[in-house]
């Protein structure tokens, strides 16, 4: 699995020419185009670029909280799916003693997220944060009768009750897979959790 995850992360990170299906991806005003929990907002904090011109999403929990938006997909295609996360810089603020991060996908086999589910995907988590910047990066292939994909950003106090956890999301590429269109035949059938 872990020479998949490296050709997944270069392919998210080098694929050029395909269309980010995400709307809103990078938080530059606001959190528009996201449902989002009680405890979500667009932020100015902080930015993944570090430009004082942009943000990023905000997820603050004592426990789970999550923003989520639906992406029109193809059926039998394989797609490249990216986010940047950082936990907050400043602990002090926000004192969970285990911050986690996840991203899911449920892949479901009508337009606007409606229909059956044809996968769930739990590809990056939980993962335990660490300082700075980090990148989650993943290729999946949708299933012959899939239309859409509820992709849902996650973020998490493992040990609920010790303190709250704020996380940042910022820079999500959700694009159709154009480098590893051949590769990787075993990790053609979606697996359900």
């Amino acid at each position: 699995m872990k020479p998949f995850l490296f050709f997944a992360a270069m392919a998210a990170a080098t694929s050029a020419g395909a269309q980010n299906l995400v709307q809103n991806p990078n938080f530059d005003t606001d959190a528009s185009n996201w449902q989002l929990s009680m405890f979500s907002s667009w932020s100015d904090r902080v930015d993944h670029g570090n430009s004082p011109f942009s943000g990023a999403l905000q997820i603050t929990t004592r426990d789970m909280d999550y923003a989520e938006q639906c992406v029109a997909v193809n059926a039998s295609t394989r797609y490249a799916i990216s986010a940047w996360v950082e936990k907050d810089p400043q602990a002090s603020i926000s004192p969970c003693s285990e911050p986690t991060n996840r991203i899911r996908i449920d892949f479901l086999d009508a337009a606007q997220c409606g229909g059956s589910t044809t996968g769930i995907f739990y590809p990056s988590g939980p993962r335990v944060e660490a300082d700075g910047w980090q990148n989650i990066a993943f290729v999946l292939k949708t299933q012959e009768t899939t239309q859409s994909a509820l992709l849902t950003l996650y973020g998490e106090c493992e040990t609920a009750g010790t303190g709250i956890a704020i996380h940042y999301f910022d820079d999500i590429l959700f694009e159709a897979d154009e480098i590893l269109q051949a590769d990787f035949e075993s990790q053609d059938q979606p697996a359900t959790s």
